[in-house]
Order: structure tokens, then C-alpha cells, then sequence
């Protein structure tokens, strides 16, 4: 099976217009700024034991995977044309602990998503993703 989290047509539609519409709605509302959630699955594909970093080619291990990278690109665009910035916090397993091996390249404890939402919520405007 190629789609991980939900039906082919419906992974390959639902997440990109609905992020689209989320900007769209804060474009024409004057928000500055949107955090949707990312998703280690973009990389997902590289072996367990490779460290990706943020410039590594996206690699997604199914179609969530490639809806991530879809909506992350579509992020990038409307911050490119006209705003809001959007920052794709990819969040990995999220859990109170790891709870297999995996989890110890793509956990972040909940203390520390706490603190990577109020960086990006509070960073000043001039900050922008690389390129």
C-alpha cells in the first residue's frame, strides 16, 4: 500500500487545499504568520541510521510524505509572492517518550515543541527560511 495515513485521492487532494486555503484565509485577513504542522515523512525514505538535515533533498516514504512536501512548497510560495511567512514545524514522533528505536532520530519532547512553537510564534518578521 502507497498512501500511509488515508485513501489515494483523498491524500492526494485534502492536505494541499486545505493548507491553500488556510493562507489564502490569512492573506486576505492580514495574518502574519501560519504554523502548520510538518512531518518528518518527508524524509522518511532515507535509512533509519542517516541524519537529515534542513537542506537534504526531501525523500517521503509514501503519498502523506509527498502531501507534506506539496504543502511545505505551497507554504514557500505564498511567502515567496505575498505572505503570510510559514513556518512547517516538522514535528516526527510526537510522544510523551520514544516508544521503539525510531523514535530517537524524530522525537522531540513535548517541553521542547512547546519551545520550537514559541520561537516561531514570536521571531521577528525579517526572519525567513533559507532557501
Amino acid at each position: 500500500m502507497v498512501a500511509r495515513r488515508s485513501g489515494t485521492a483523498q491524500a492526494l487532494q485534502l492536505a494541499p487545499r486545505g493548507t491553500h486555503n488556510v493562507l489564502e484565509a490569512a492573506r486576505c485577513n492580514g495574518i502574519g504568520r501560519v504554523v502548520p504542522a510538518g512531518s518528518n515523512l518527508m524524509t522518511g525514505f532515507y535509512p533509519t541510521q542517516h541524519l537529515t538535515g534542513p537542506q537534504e533533498p526531501v525523500h517521503p516514504d509514501g503519498l502523506y510524505g509527498v502531501n507534506k512536501v506539496a504543502v511545505e512548497a505551497l507554504g514557500r510560495l505564498y511567502a515567496d509572492k505575498c505572505g503570510p511567512s510559514a513556518a512547517f514545524l516538522r514535528i516526527g514522533s510526537f510522544e510523551q517518550a520514544p516508544t521503539e528505536p525510531r523514535h530517537l532520530a524524530t522525537w522531540p519532547s513535548p517541553r521542547d515543541t512547546v519551545g520550537y512553537v514559541k520561537a516561531v510564534l514570536t521571531a521577528t518578521a525579517s526572519i525567513r527560511a533559507s532557501p
